[in-house]
């Protein structure tokens, strides 16, 4: 069966709306980076974080203002599509609607991986990039699973 192909059946929609909404929260949060870090908890994230990469006090002073602002950059995005972070619910989108997220989410991820690149040294960049490569794969994966058990 194929998880893309939409019915007008409301269910169908419902779940196809919060496919879109979990994948696009998983999959754009700078936060999510690391699979034991609560994403609502930016402390730990930062001292996972400089751990993982050798980090120094200064390089996670850098970092914090960049992580930060791409954060609220991603909720803006998902606001303007009428997605409220505090509830359960997602509204209504088609197809255009969530290449359009989409695309501007990838837009402020470039825009954060562009300014972490400029902090971070090219050996520990390298293992920020390779770490959110895993982790991503790991969020599709588990998104996969997510979406076949709620059909």
């Amino acid at each position: 069966m194929n998880p893309f192909k939409t019915s007008n059946h409301p269910s169908s929609q419902r779940n196809w709306r919060a496919f879109v909404v979990a994948l696009m929260l998983a999959l754009f949060s700078p936060l999510a980076c690391a699979q034991t870090i609560d994403p609502q908890d930016p402390e730990q994230y930062f001292a996972e974080l400089q751990e993982r990469l050798e980090l120094t006090d200064e390089q996670i002073a850098e970092l914090r203002p960049i992580v930060e602002s791409s954060r609220q950059r991603q909720r803006d995005v998902l606001a303007s599509y009428g997605f409220d972070m505090e509830s359960d619910e997602a509204p209504r989108i088609g197809r255009r609607d969530a290449m359009a997220i989409r695309k501007e989410m990838k837009s402020v991820r470039a825009d954060l991986l562009r300014q972490v690149e400029s902090v971070l040294t090219k050996t520990q960049y390298e293992a920020f990039a390779e770490m959110q490569e895993h982790q991503a794969e790991e969020r599709r994966a588990a998104m996969r699973a997510r979406f076949r058990s709620q059909r």
